[in-house]
């Protein structure tokens, strides 16, 4: 996609050029030069891409166990969000406070085969009286089934401005 875009805006001609510019701008430490500057720019520590620890970290990190064995095929983003609304990660009102320790991680896959019990994400929570209702929403969020899926195609395609 990155390539695309520039295409795009002019700054290459084609994907090969596009490509070359990318990885030069990885390999020679641009890139992430920019994404520092994005951090500051939010009021963010840089450091934290060399330095994980200086996240916030939630009291507690518990497991969402899979209720059954099967491959995921449903992993419904809207609810996974409402879940993390729940636990603080996100906005209900624009006067919410984020809570940036909590939240989700971990989450499987579409398409993933998993075993009953095995963790279908990581719930980070402050808040003991959260968690179950944050539970109960994410469960409802994943389906599953005895037979593979493939996972959905990310991008359905690119529109060249033509």
């Amino acid at each position: 996609l990155s390539a695309h875009m520039l295409i795009m805006t002019g700054i290459a001609k084609n994907i090969n050029e596009a490509e070359n510019i990318l990885q030069k701008n990885i390999m020679n430490g641009a890139a992430l030069e920019r994404f520092m500057q994005m951090i500051k720019l939010h009021k963010g520590n840089p450091r934290v891409i060399e330095n994980y620890s200086i996240l916030p970290k939630a009291k507690y990190i518990l497991p969402l166990l899979s209720p059954e064995s099967g491959w995921i095929t449903k992993a419904d983003a809207d609810i996974i969000g409402r879940a993390c609304i729940i636990l603080g990660a996100g906005r209900e009102t624009k006067d919410d406070k984020i809570n940036f320790a909590v939240g989700i991680s971990g989450i499987r896959k579409i398409g993933e085969r998993i075993e009953r019990k095995e963790p279908l994400l990581f719930i980070h929570a402050d808040d003991k009286n959260k968690i179950q209702a944050a539970k109960k929403l994410l469960i409802s969020a994943f389906c599953f089934s005895d037979k593979p899926v493939h996972p959905p195609q990310l991008i359905g395609g690119i529109l060249n401005g033509k």
